[in-house]
């Protein structure tokens, strides 16, 4: 052996796989404000028995629009007999557009049959999203949902007033 001669590994490039989601842009941003019931059966079809979320919804992405596809509901009532599950009444269109970089107040109908009593109750609120609609027609990869949680008390049909223009109201 050489006097001097040190031993190296050889260079080898190390690349971190990222989420394909991270290419995208990010992910928004939402903001529950408040819950509130929608009148009982006053609302006019199919509008009844009902509860809305108002939502701060930011688009934090100066490139892309971003279009909320879905958004599920599940709450502490579902254990009740018998129980209570709430369903999204998505708009005409399908899904709802966040402009790019940009906030939007948006309200979230999620209807219950079953009944139109006053409830109070926790909530977890997962939204999907995607850069185009409808949402299927996504080529820019799969986005992380988001997830959102919250507490309604409702004190009365004065809550809120009946939904309009589909199901999905700017606030």
């Amino acid at each position: 052996m050489a006097k001097g001669v040190a031993w190296s590994a050889p260079a080898v490039a190390v690349v971190a796989t990222a989420p394909a989601y991270a290419a995208s842009g990010p992910s928004p941003v939402i903001t529950f404000i408040k819950g509130c019931k929608a009148p009982g059966n006053s609302c006019h079809s199919p509008y009844t028995k009902s509860y809305v979320l108002s939502l701060s919804i930011k688009n934090p992405d100066t490139v892309h629009d971003i279009y909320i596809c879905t958004a599920t509901m599940t709450t502490n009532l579902a254990a009740q007999t018998p129980p209570i599950v709430f369903t999204w009444r998505p708009p005409t269109t399908g899904c709802i557009k966040i402009p790019k970089n940009s906030t939007t107040p948006i309200a979230l109908e999620f209807t219950n049959s079953a009944n139109s009593q006053n409830l109070t109750f926790d909530f977890t609120l997962t939204v999907t999203w995607r850069h185009t609609c409808p949402c299927s027609n996504d080529t820019h990869g799969t986005h992380p949902p988001v997830v959102v949680k919250g507490h309604v008390v409702s004190t009365g049909p004065q809550d809120c007033p009946c939904p309009t223009a589909g199901s999905t109201r700017v606030a």
